[in-house]
């Protein structure tokens, strides 16, 4: 059939017996019932069966039939680029696949491809500051303990505040070496299993540091305190 309102004439891609059909996902899959295939104008075919990949090998040999007249479209024998792009034979050529490509380009130039040694050298550093700041940690919080033991009581709201404020610090600069190192994981495994980019992304991003999930009662009875609750 025509679309409708228009001179454009609609095409199954089959060869007699299977038809193609579109998934609600897009994806091109056979199927045996002509209800189901989809149809195309004469560029949605020409483009689909131009396509390179082995998931489209299938579809490339299959016939152009017209739906209102069950006609082939008539393939021609001329090798040639002669009337190629004139007409129904036109494709209109999406030019922002060149900047996505030339977009992915200059973010894989823009890598440093680090060696495993440089990683290492890397690593070697995060863990001597991880080591500095699990110490910084330790130390305050002994302090408190010490102040308690001495004093008999607790300190008072002001100290505690700057306290408080003081472990949050250390604690923040520890999360973030700590996030550093995984990062410098994620990278070494990669080299060494000769990961492509898009796994070695999905294994980086999986490292961002997550929302915490309490472990014990005091989690909440800390968040209730925070929020005012209690």
């Amino acid at each position: 059939m025509k679309k409708e309102g228009s001179d454009v004439f609609m095409f199954h891609l089959t060869n007699g017996k299977i038809y193609v059909m579109e998934t609600p996902n897009g994806n091109y899959l056979p199927t045996e019932n002509s209800q189901e295939a989809k149809e195309f104008t004469y560029k949605q075919a020409k483009i689909l069966q131009q396509k390179s990949g082995k998931k489209y090998s299938w579809i490339r040999n299959l016939m152009m039939v017209n739906t209102s007249t069950g006609e082939e479209k008539e393939r021609s024998n001329y090798r040639g680029n002669a009337d190629a792009f004139i007409g129904d034979n036109d494709v209109e050529f999406d030019f922002s696949v060149l900047e996505e490509i030339n977009a992915e380009t200059s973010a894989i130039l823009k890598t440093s491809g680090w060696t495993l040694d440089v990683l290492s050298s890397y690593e070697a550093k995060l863990k001597v500051g991880l080591s500095k700041y699990d110490s910084a940690l330790s130390d305050v919080e002994h302090a408190m303990q010490e102040y308690v033991r001495k004093n008999g009581k607790n300190p008072s709201a002001s100290k505690a505040a700057k306290l408080t404020y003081l472990m949050i610090d250390v604690r923040s600069k520890r999360a973030d070496i700590k996030e550093a190192l995984r990062f410098i994981h994620v990278m070494q495994d990669g080299i060494t299993k000769r990961q492509p980019l898009p796994e070695l992304k999905t294994n980086m991003e999986r490292e961002v540091t997550a929302e915490y999930r309490g472990r014990t009662d005091y989690f909440k009875r800390a968040n209730e305190i925070l929020e005012g609750v209690v």
